[in-house]
């Protein structure tokens, strides 16, 4: 099993590649350095799974906002301007739901905040 050192280098040399790192029970600190070190902060979406996990997002981004990071809305989706309120509150740079979140409306909101929806099958 490859450490998270290994991975970032192999990613690096995979040009346009892009990594979705869910980070489950690891330091986002730390992780976001490593990231910041092999300069690949515009290669790593770091996916904060739970919209509560604001302190998460918030470390992350005051490490370097050029940092990604992608928040699972859940069924938010499903309320209006919640997914925008989201996008701004977190400066968040993408979104992301399981299809059967997804709203019924377009994504309007999202791509007038100008983040990427991603699409978890």
């Amino acid at each position: 099993m490859p450490v998270f050192y290994d991975v970032l280098k192999k990613v690096r040399a995979w040009n346009g590649f892009v990594l979705a790192l869910d980070l489950k029970s690891v330091n986002p600190v730390k992780a976001a350095r490593l990231v910041l070190e092999q300069d690949m902060a515009g290669s790593v979406y770091f996916f904060i799974s739970r919209p509560k996990a604001v302190a998460m997002a918030k470390q992350i981004k005051s490490l370097d906002t050029d940092l990604m990071i992608s928040i699972d809305l859940l069924n938010c989706w499903q309320i209006m301007e919640v997914p925008e309120f989201v996008i701004k509150a977190l400066d968040a740079d993408a979104v992301f739901a399981s299809e059967w979140f997804f709203p019924r409306h377009e994504f309007s909101e999202t791509s007038q905040a100008n983040a990427q929806v991603q699409v978890y099958l």
